[in-house]
């Protein structure tokens, strides 16, 4: 990252822009905003009101993105209690609600399963009509009756989607038995019902899930079981198999230290890319008592062995059908509890086996529903709360959504920096160098553990230096070269051994530079380009060859600039895009050829710019986003190397200039922080906003906000995948804190 600023401000160690936008006056009060809108807290961010609260509701993700609830209950105390017919849709582009008409019959604890051919099947439930099932017709908005389910009436029963298109319905509760262990099959290409084998128990308020291998794993719930004869959760659980329409025992749940084998009811299960299904929360009970409140335990089935292992525990108990797996893998759980204070949203992660917090319901709620939607999101609809003050139950029309990915405190560094280099090493640890303190600059280095996750002071380099720049060579060793300290603009150079934790002196370079770009080439040979001598803001550019450890001349720019930003290309060569020339911001960009050391024009921008970032995409064009020209943007392009052309990008979501910029490790680009308008103030202010480029759709997707404001900070994809932002300055200076990014 590369900023300018006049050298009183440098001096002082703040950063606000100069010469190309317009600054804020020394000694003037700056606004302590963050650019996050009022609607994302933790992780959080409410959505629309849904037109009837309910609890007990289905809640079906469409073809169309949107989401159908149906159906459900709500009793008001003194009131009739209202089951209900009339469903709704949730639009997740403008987060409203609309109707969408209403079934045949009222139904709760129903359940809703959409078909391969986009329509819902909405089967059962406890209501006063017969075993009817309905369809409904997204196309058309309209519901339609078909064939009735087998059978009597039945509540708390599971539906599954099979591989072969038919839906499988087991179990549940009816008129004439408590807990059945019946099954059946919904034919969508006849529309008509056929009886299948039944369960070995009979379960209601259990799990399905369609394993990888096409078998269906019933779980849980409660009923009469083959190993205790007697009325209580189940920690039974059989198999179906589709080819022979035959169940299977299969291996008991986990044991527990206390209850032994006390099963489970009311929980929620998922399958995860392994294959293996996890089971979590809900549960025990013997007869009709509970033993409340709701387990933290979770367990893995795997198919290939049929047996159950323990695995990480949640923070809070969550029971009821309220957890839903995410396109990552990782799973997300939210919903009912019964602590009086509770309402967290945990996130499961399959490849440790631990859950996380990740935010906390602005409502707490019983009887909703969790759903993920097309963007990753997970909407919270519907249930109900008991308010204890006003001794009347609370229907919740406010829906909810889980914003994920999520940022997560990562520790801090040993010294506050701004103006730092971040480097991720390739034994996976980060180095963070030099920078101001908010007193001086510092000399300091600080090194990142990716087993612990804590940092620590490592050896210092020889010069305090900031605005320098520090470049991962093909040795392992790190380049940190120029910047500013001590009252000099630096030209020396310094090398930092990972393996060692020191730092050596190398050659340095011809002329002083503070903010210079700098790239590693295919080569291994380091270009740095630009920056301010001291003198004066330069075009030259020089070349520094591990080998020898010495710079050469490699000619210079056709303008001088800082302020800038550079992109290696697929094809070796170096785009250097706008800056700041002493005069004017730049809107022109030039290439760096290594192999014939020669700079070319690479077109003009739309739009001058400085303070942009630059990142090159899958499809190998640069993005070019952000900046300031006189005033922060929200303005983005489009460089593509095979026609040397600019073209308009999408539009951020938030005007933001000298921000972190990060390729993720599917080719999606992240912008975060920097200095810029907050919308929802209507004035400038450091952000703490984030959003990605998704690379495969071609538009920006707000996510959740950094945890602090964050303004001119450093920003590296980890190897496992999660981003580490680090350092730069809030309103009140210099920070140390770091944050995780875990999608």
């Amino acid at each position: 990252m590369s900023l300018k600023f006049p050298l009183p401000w440098l001096l002082s160690g703040l950063m606000l822009l100069s010469s190309g936008c317009d600054p804020t006056a020394a000694g003037s009060t700056a606004p302590h905003l963050a650019a996050r809108s009022d609607d994302i807290v933790s992780g959080m961010e409410t959505t629309g009101s849904m037109i009837t609260p309910r609890e007990f509701h289905t809640a079906t993700l469409l073809l169309n993105g949107k989401v159908l609830v149906a159906g459900g209950y709500k009793y008001v105390t003194g009131q009739t209690p209202q089951l209900l017919q009339v469903s709704e849709l949730y639009d997740p582009a403008t987060g409203n609600w609309t109707p969408s008409g209403s079934m045949a019959a009222t139904r709760w604890r129903h359940t809703a399963t959409r078909l391969g051919n986009g329509k819902v099947l909405v089967v059962g439930g406890n209501s006063g009509t017969a075993a009817t099932a309905e369809l409904y017709d997204p196309t058309t908005g309209t519901w339609t009756a078909t064939a009735n389910l087998p059978g009597l009436r039945r509540e708390s029963h599971r539906a599954v989607l099979l591989g072969n298109g038919k839906v499988l319905v087991t179990g549940g509760s009816t008129e004439g038995q408590i807990h059945t262990a019946f099954s059946a099959l919904y034919d969508p290409s006849t529309g008509t019902w056929s009886t299948t084998g039944d369960m070995k128990d009979g379960r209601s308020n259990h799990s399905l899930t369609l394993l990888k291998n096409g078998k269906i794993l019933a779980v849980g719930g409660m009923g009469f079981s083959t190993v205790w004869p007697t009325l209580r959760s189940l920690s039974t659980a059989e198999l179906y198999d589709p080819a022979t329409g035959t169940w299977t025992l299969t291996g008991l749940m986990a044991s527990d230290p206390i209850f032994l084998t006390p099963g489970r009811t009311e929980h929620s299960a998922t399958l995860l890319p392994s294959g293996k299904v996890l089971v979590a929360g809900g549960y025990s009970a013997s007869g009709f008592i509970d033993m409340s409140p709701p387990t933290v335990t979770a367990e893995l089935y795997d198919p290939a062995t049929g047996t159950w292992s323990n695995t990480g525990s949640m923070a809070e108990g969550h029971s009821g059908n309220v957890m839903d797996a995410l396109p990552s893998g990782k799973v997300v759980i939210a919903g009912k509890t019964w602590a009086a204070n509770a309402g967290t949203v945990e996130l499961y992660d399959p490849a440790t086996g631990a859950w996380s917090t990740v935010g906390t319901l602005a409502n707490l709620r019983l009887g909703s529903t969790t759903t993920t939607l097309a963007s990753g999101r997970v909407l919270i609809a519907g249930g109900q709360r008991y308010d204890s003050a006003t001794s009347q139950t609370v229907y919740i029309a406010q829906a909810e959504r889980v914003v994920l990915p999520y940022w997560k405190p990562a520790g801090n560094m040993a010294t506050a920096r701004f103006g730092l280099t971040g480097t991720l090493l390739t034994n996976g640890k980060v180095l963070t160098t030099g920078g101001f303190n908010g007193t001086t600059e510092v000399a300091s280095a600080d090194l990142r553990d990716p087993t612990t996750g804590a940092w620590s002071a490592t050896g210092a380099m020889a010069m305090a230096r900031q605005f320098h720049a520090a470049t991962l060579l093909t040795s392992g060793k790190v380049l940190v070269t120029g910047g500013y300290g001590d009252d000099a603009y630096r030209s020396s150079s310094e090398l930092f051994n990972p393996t060692t934790a020191t730092w050596t002196t190398t050659g340095g370079m011809n002329q002083p530079r503070l903010q210079p770009v700098s790239v590693k080439l295919a080569n291994g040979k380091v270009l740095v380009a630009g920056g301010d001598t001291g003198l004066g803001y330069t075009a030259s550019a020089e070349l520094y060859d591990p080998t020898p450890g010495t710079w050469t001349s490699a000619g210079s720019m056709a303008s001088a600039r800082i302020h800038t930003t550079p992109a290696l290309l697929p094809n070796g060569k170096v785009l250097v895009v706008g800056g700041y020339d002493g005069n004017v911001t730049l809107g022109t960009a030039e290439l760096f050829d290594p192999a014939t050391g020669a700079w070319s024009s690479a077109g003009t921008l739309a739009q001058a710019r400085e303070g942009a970032s630059a990142t090159v995409l899958p499809n190998g064009k640069v993005l070019i986003a952000g900046g300031t020209a006189e005033y922060p943007l929200n303005t983005a392009e489009l460089y593509d190397p095979a026609t040397n052309t600019w073209s308009a990008a999408p539009t951020l979501n938030s005007w933001r200039t000298d921000h972190a910029a990060i390729k993720l490790a599917n080719g999606d680009v992240m912008v975060a922080g920097g200095y810029g308008v907050n919308t929802g103030y209507g004035v400038d202010a450091y952000l703490d906003s984030v959003e990605v480029y998704e690379s495969a759709l071609g538009r920006w997707t707000r996510t959740t906000p950094l945890g602090t404001l964050r303004y001119a900070a450093e920003g590296v994809l980890l190897q496992d995948g999660q981003v580490l932002v680090m350092g730069g300055s809030d309103f009140d200076g210099p920070v140390s804190t770091t944050e995780l990014y875990v999608p």
